[in-house]
C-alpha cells in the first residue's frame, strides 16, 4: 500500500471548495483520464453513498465504484473504491485560512493484477498527478466569477 499526501491553499471560501470537490460529477473537470463520474445511489450525498467513474487507464476503459466513507460538510469528505484494478482510499480535509481554504488530500493506493507489476512507476505518477490535479482545481475555482 502506497500513501500520499498533498496540501493546497485555494483562494475561495471553504463551502465553495467543499461543494466542488465533494460533487463527484466535477471530477472530469480536473482529473485527466476521467471520462465520466457520478453518484449512482439515490438521495443526498452522505456516508454510504455510492459513486462511479469511468476512466481511460493505459489505453483501457475502466469503471470503478466507490463508497463515501466520511462526510462532514465543509470539513471532511472521504471515499474508498470497491472495484477496479487499483484500490483507493482517499480523504479530503478542509480548513478556513483567512478567507481561503486549505485542502489536504490523503490517499492510499494498492494495485492488483497486472498493475501490481508497474506499482513503482504508478506511485511516481500518482504523486505527480495529485499536485497537477490540485493546481487545476485551484485554477478552476479561483478564476470563477
Amino acid at each position: 500500500m502506497r500513501r500520499f499526501e498533498h496540501t493546497e491553499l485555494t483562494n475561495r471560501p471553504v463551502a465553495e471548495v467543499f461543494r466542488f470537490l465533494s460533487d463527484f460529477a466535477n471530477n472530469s473537470q480536473w482529473e485527466p483520464g476521467v471520462l465520466e463520474s457520478k453518484q449512482i445511489s439515490p438521495g443526498p450525498l452522505a456516508i454510504g453513498a455510492e459513486l462511479s467513474d469511468v476512466r481511460k487507464v493505459m489505453g483501457r476503459r475502466v469503471e470503478t465504484t466507490y463508497e463515501v466513507t466520511e462526510y462532514e460538510p465543509d470539513r471532511k469528505f472521504g471515499l474508498k473504491s470497491n472495484s477496479g484494478p487499483v484500490r483507493v482510499r482517499a480523504s479530503y480535509t478542509f480548513e478556513p485560512v483567512d478567507g481561503s481554504t486549505r485542502v489536504t488530500d490523503r490517499a492510499e493506493f494498492e494495485t492488483t493484477g497486472l498493475f501490481k507489476l508497474a506499482e513503482p512507476l504508478f506511485a511516481r505518477s500518482v504523486e505527480k498527478q495529485m499536485k497537477a490535479n490540485f493546481a487545476k482545481i485551484k485554477q478552476l475555482l479561483e478564476t470563477r466569477s
